[in-house]
């Protein structure tokens, strides 16, 4: 009888790497041509956190440092036709990924608040690809603090113009950049406007006062 867990068929997989060990992975999976995404180097992993069909390698109570590498394939694929490929990276255990998104919050440990965050200025993303906007889907929570973070830094800046922020989150917070783009922008340009008003009238009442 055949194992059909074996044979079931996904989009998605995933592999761990060790660079240490293999420090060529980069240009095979260049020269593949298949959509993934690349963690961050997880070097803060503590040993208590293995997942369900993760293989790693402990140091001194810590994951030895690895990256997690995260394909999307254009049609179905087996497990035996993915591990060809995972052997041409180097990799390290094949897992399937059933939930594209939420697997790509996990190369962060986006929502995972009893493991270390890496930053998703790290992830290296190929073939087409755009983890930013992968994340923010069906995950509002990520959404709201997002926004939080936006109206925190306006406060303490005191932003009063929306193209100030826009600037400011293109060069330093993509995050910040790509939810203006889709879908946040009215909210914030909103707030920044009250929030110029505000401004506005305490300079005002300050300039009266000293008269």
């Amino acid at each position: 009888m055949s194992d059909n867990r074996s044979s079931k068929r996904y989009i998605c997989f995933a592999t761990i790497v060790y660079p240490e060990s293999n420090n060529y992975f980069l240009d095979e999976i260049k020269k593949l041509k298949i959509p993934c995404l690349i963690s961050p180097l997880h070097d803060q992993d503590l040993k208590d956190d293995i997942d369900e069909e993760e293989i790693v390698e402990l140091v001194n109570g810590y994951k030895k440092a690895h990256y997690h590498v995260l394909f999307k394939f254009a049609s179905l694929k087996s497990r035996s036709q993915v591990e060809e490929i995972v052997n041409q990276i180097g990799g390290v255990g094949i897992a399937k990924v059933e939930h594209f998104a939420a697997y790509c919050r996990y190369l962060c440990h986006i929502g995972f608040e009893d493991k270390h965050l890496y930053d998703t200025k790290d992830v290296q993303q190929f073939f087409g690809i755009d983890y930013l906007t992968e994340i923010a889907k069906n995950d509002d929570n990520r959404k709201y603090v997002l926004c939080d973070e936006m109206l925190n830094y306006i406060d303490a800046n005191t932003i009063v113009y929306f193209a100030d922020l826009v600037r400011y989150a293109r060069a330093e917070e993509p995050e910040w950049y790509h939810l203006l783009i889709d879908g946040s922008c009215y909210f914030i340009k909103e707030y920044i406007k009250s929030f110029s008003y505000e401004v506005k009238e305490s300079q005002a009442k300050q300039y009266d006062s000293n008269k």
